[in-house]
């Protein structure tokens, strides 16, 4: 199993668990916002869900703190990505 390979495959999951988690919580503050009470089974699996968010926590501190001396890794990953972004 090469390193980039397991990178790329740990910031995408990163990405999706944040992204579900944040957009959960957007929806609670959204029915939150309105008053809606008709929603509140929908609101009850949304604040569980934003529940994610606190997970990412860890896993965004593995990232960005050294790990075994493996940091030049994610490094180069983000480079490699940004880079093939900038291209498009």
């Amino acid at each position: 199993m090469s390193w980039e390979r397991f990178w790329a495959n740990w910031l995408l999951w990163f990405l999706f668990l944040v992204s579900i988690g944040l957009g959960s919580l957007f929806i609670v503050a959204l029915e939150h916002l309105v008053g809606a009470k008709w929603s509140v089974p929908i609101r009850r699996t949304a604040e569980r869900l934003g529940g994610l968010v606190l997970l990412a926590v860890p896993l965004a501190a593995d990232l960005l703190l050294e790990r075994r001396g493996q940091r030049e890794i994610p490094r180069r990953l983000f480079r490699s990505f940004s880079g093939r972004l900038a291209a498009r």
